[in-house]
């Protein structure tokens, strides 16, 4: 079975929508995928956050692109995510990041798996496809 790993770095919406729909897509294949979260991107996977963030486009163009996003009923960002865990994609938060964000291991979202860059190498060595967001 093919793998995809995906590393998110930054705490983006538009970065972890990327991350999902890629995941999305892999898992209608039928892959195998494992999403890294590290940097301040950690902290979208704990129980507070839940992959809620905003659009870093401010001002009118992010208005014009939520209310964009609303009318043609794409779902926000954490309701992909729980689609994505729900369908069998694996997501791990970096812990020195999460750490370092005031956060502890029990703050994370329920079957998101505590990691380290030890934990990133050793699957994207074996993966098919690794991309960075």
């Amino acid at each position: 079975m093919p793998r995809l790993v995906i590393l998110v770095t930054r705490e983006e919406a538009e970065a972890l929508y990327h991350a999902l729909a890629l995941a999305s897509g892999a898992l209608a294949l039928m892959w195998e995928v494992h999403v890294f979260l590290t940097s301040s991107a950690a902290v979208l996977l704990t129980k507070e956050v839940k992959g809620k963030t905003e659009l870093s486009m401010k001002g009118l163009v992010g208005w014009f692109v939520r209310r964009r996003m609303k009318k043609l009923n794409i779902a926000e960002v954490d309701e992909v995510l729980a689609k994505v865990m729900k369908s069998g994609g694996v997501f791990y938060a970096d812990e020195a990041a999460l750490r370092l964000a005031g956060f502890t291991p029990e703050d994370l979202m329920e079957g998101v798996k505590l990691a380290n860059s030890v934990s990133f190498l050793n699957l994207a060595k074996d993966a098919d496809v690794v991309i960075t967001l």
